[in-house]
């Protein structure tokens, strides 16, 4: 990465398939343009019930089977593969707290991990939904100590990350996932990717 182009940074819930996709794209867009992601944790949870205090978006009239919809589309569009574990449903927790955890020390390979899990869960029909699984999944893939990852899901440090990480992202205005923050401008979901990709070619959102 070239010394002025600073880190995009991605914010993301392995809950949403959004986000899974929005990853994959965000991550070719970077290398295209030399610059990094940086994976940044926060829940949906937090942000749309608690905060904004709207229904989780499958609930919403309306808007929910639209969503499921359009999720399928974007699947479609950016060829890639959807083959969900059971409902498509993950709790989101056991694995955002593995994810934090190698965070707090290992930035790339808590990327990968991301990488991984979100492909298992959203392509490979993997069941990644439970402290027990995810430890499972990161063993068999990184050699991590099953132990380890379970401790680490119930360790009140990293606990405090993520609850640290979702305030910054409350801070930054980010509502939904996935976001992506470059130069100071932010974007909200896989619909503004072309706008991304022209602030990244020129620097400027405007057409030439």
């Amino acid at each position: 990465m070239a010394a002025d182009k600073q880190p995009i940074d991605f914010w993301f819930d392995f809950l949403s398939p959004f986000g899974y996709l929005g990853s994959i794209q965000i991550e070719k867009l970077a290398a295209e343009h030399g610059r990094e992601v940086r994976w940044r944790p926060t829940l949906l949870g937090v942000m749309v019930m608690n905060v904004m205090k709207l229904p989780a978006v499958p609930a919403t009239p309306l808007k929910g089977p639209y969503s499921g919809r359009e999720r399928n589309r974007l699947f479609g569009y950016f060829g890639v593969k959807l083959d969900p574990f059971g409902d498509g449903g993950l709790p989101p927790l056991p694995a955002i707290r593995t994810f934090t955890w190698l965070n707090m020390t290992d930035p790339a390979l808590a990327k990968q991990f991301g990488q991984a899990l979100y492909r298992a869960h959203w392509s490979e029909a993997t069941d990644v939904t439970t402290p027990e699984a995810v430890a499972a999944f990161a063993h068999e893939r990184f050699g991590l100590a099953r132990s380890d990852v379970i401790a680490a899901i119930d360790d009140p440090a990293v606990k405090d990350a993520l609850k640290a990480s979702v305030g910054a992202a409350l801070e930054t205005g980010v509502f939904g996932v996935p976001t992506f923050v470059i130069d100071g401008e932010r974007f909200w979901g896989n619909e503004r990717l072309p706008m991304i990709e022209r602030l990244l070619a020129t620097g400027d959102l405007a057409p030439a």
